[in-house]
């Protein structure tokens, strides 16, 4: 699978995806490890590589915990088009489904504000983990709605752990939050 080739014109691409893929020498370091954490992810639905290059977080997620994973060793059967991943270690079996929290259709996404010196000194801690908050309830909520009409009812989830791997997206700063907001 080739994610960093672009499908679509600039304005299209997702500001992060432009970052990677944009051939600067300086950034060979992340293209080659993003290249290491996609190996023997499979594309099950066709749409991976135009996700990732227009959506980016939610792909990007998905190959993080892939690569974590399989650095602990588990074992993938990706025989299921969902949840997103049927994992195994010596002595267990478990579904997970990734999800994102992102920024509400008005709000500023997370690129929108560079990390400046002058962002750190006006960060409010407060208003940071409030729509933290708001938001990864949101996506939580989401999939556990999800998981209630329509993973519970597929045969390789029934019986095993639900995983649900939230990861935060939703403003500039969101690496800020640590764990106060979940």
């Amino acid at each position: 699978m080739d994610l960093l080739k672009p499908l679509y014109e600039q304005d299209r691409l997702h500001p992060h995806f432009r970052t990677i893929s944009d051939g600067r020498p300086g950034r060979l370091y992340q293209r080659e490890e993003l290249q290491r954490w996609l190996d023997g992810f499979p594309d099950r639905d066709n749409k991976f590589v135009r996700e990732f290059q227009t959506t980016f977080n939610s792909s990007f997620w998905e190959i993080y915990l892939h690569a974590v994973f399989r650095e602990y060793g588990f074992a993938f059967d990706w025989t299921y088009p969902a949840p997103d991943f049927l994992v195994s270690s010596a002595d267990i079996t478990f579904t997970v489904e990734a999800t994102t929290a992102n920024h509400s259709i008005d709000a500023t996404p997370e690129w929108g504000r560079p990390m400046t010196a002058e962002f750190f000194e006006d960060v409010d801690f407060n208003e940071l983990n409030r729509v933290a908050i708001i938001r990864l309830a949101n996506a939580f909520m989401s999939k556990s709605q999800k998981f209630q009409d329509k993973y519970q009812h597929h045969p390789h989830v029934q019986g095993r752990p639900f995983v649900l791997a939230v990861a935060p997206f939703e403003q500039p700063g969101f690496n800020l939050q640590a764990y106060r907001a979940i």
